[in-house]
């Protein structure tokens, strides 16, 4: 179990043509597909400030924002480095 986490991540080119879904499950990969399905249907993830789908097609320059809800399960603190303030995340 987990306290909560937000995430905010700039993607770069690696993300270029893939869908949300696809780089959510590939890149943080401490949660299954099908958690981060259930994460994007329930508007915990943003694509610039809106709702998204697990088949939005991502660009390089996208922002996404996210929110586990605290007590979901799987999400370890040690596949991230967070400042502070913000929690803006990366691996």
């Amino acid at each position: 179990m987990n306290d909560g986490y937000a995430y905010h991540e700039r993607l770069g080119l690696a993300a270029e043509g893939r869908t949300l879904l696809q780089y959510l499950s590939q890149r943080f990969d401490h949660s299954s597909s099908v958690e981060w399905a259930e994460r994007i249907a329930s508007g915990q993830v943003l694509i610039g400030g809106l709702p998204s789908h697990a088949d939005s097609v991502l660009r390089a320059g996208d922002e996404w924002y996210g929110i586990v809800l605290p007590g979901s399960s799987r999400m370890r603190r040690s596949h991230l480095t967070c400042s502070m303030k913000m929690m803006i995340c990366s691996p």
